[in-house]
């Protein structure tokens, strides 16, 4: 039979394990989507470019037709025309032959960024 001193010592302990056991993950943690990512209006001039130019359009990438890769992404028509050939790129794993960018990857928001935009039918906005 348990006194009261074993069953206070058992609740705390079971209060204690319960509590230990709750997390605060965050929706990046838990969906691999940065909470700060607003996705619900994406631009190709504002949010896909940017994320191009610092990734992409470099010397011996996608810098120009000559380039290492024989496509040019500096201009909107050339990434549309890439469009899903960038789609598959970006999403490959790390270290898996083809991904892109090379030596690198993308957040997971600008991945995210990238996908709808193309999703909504990449426009020139």
């Amino acid at each position: 039979m348990m006194t009261s001193y074993k069953k206070a010592l058992f609740g705390i302990g079971l209060i204690s394990l319960l509590m230990g056991s709750c997390t605060s993950d965050n929706v990046e943690e838990l969906y691999g989507i940065p909470e700060d990512c607003d996705v619900s209006v994406v631009s190709y001039s504002l949010d896909v470019a940017p994320i191009i130019a610092n990734n992409c359009t470099f010397s011996g990438c996608h810098l120009n037709p000559n380039a290492a890769a024989g496509r040019d992404w500096t201009t909107y028509a050339a990434v549309y025309d890439g469009k899903d050939l960038i789609r598959d790129r970006i999403n490959r794993p790390v270290d898996a032959p083809g991904h892109m960018p090379k030596g690198g990857t993308l957040t997971t928001c600008e991945i995210k960024t990238i996908t709808v935009w193309i999703d909504n039918g990449a426009l020139n906005n």
